[in-house]
């Protein structure tokens, strides 16, 4: 069986839930650890990309 702590990706867990996502398979940061890239998705889940410069999310270019 598979270990989620191993084979998850960003995972919060709240008071009353847990939430857990895939591994990305892109994730670019800034050298502070932001999410960060000029001329594509800074995160890429299979599913879809958010952009982001400079840790705040930003429309594609």
């Amino acid at each position: 069986m598979p270990r989620c702590d191993v084979s998850a990706g960003p995972w919060w867990l709240l008071s009353t839930v847990a939430v857990m996502t895939q591994r990305p398979t892109v994730l670019q940061l800034t050298d502070d650890g932001l999410l960060h890239a000029v001329d594509e998705p800074a995160v890429v889940w299979a599913d879809g990309s958010p952009w982001a410069r400079n840790g705040a999310a930003a429309p594609p270019r």
